[in-house]
């Protein structure tokens, strides 16, 4: 899981996601991979597979991207390695 700690005012829309994640570096074609990114109050966790409906590429777009859940109240910026354990 990779949290990406800048604040997204619209963390729920695929395509502001996309553009915020396209700041990362180290995104590689074909990787596939979760996201957690929020609003500084609540998290929408994405899960992105590079390819899966755009070109694998290493560039994430908005239809690569996949939401799985969205934690109410919960800022991903105060998440831990020790949120996650037990999931893989």
């Amino acid at each position: 899981v990779v949290s990406y700690t800048t604040n997204v005012a619209n963390f729920t829309t695929g395509t502001d996601v996309a553009t915020a994640l396209n700041t990362l570096t180290g995104l590689a074609a074909g990787n596939a991979m979760l996201f957690a990114v929020g609003d500084g109050t609540s998290t929408q966790t994405w899960y992105w597979t590079d390819g899966g409906g755009g070109a694998a590429d290493g560039i994430v777009e908005a239809a690569e991207l996949s939401q799985v859940a969205q934690l109410s109240g919960v800022d991903n910026d105060l998440l831990t390695a020790a949120d996650f354990d037990g999931f893989t």
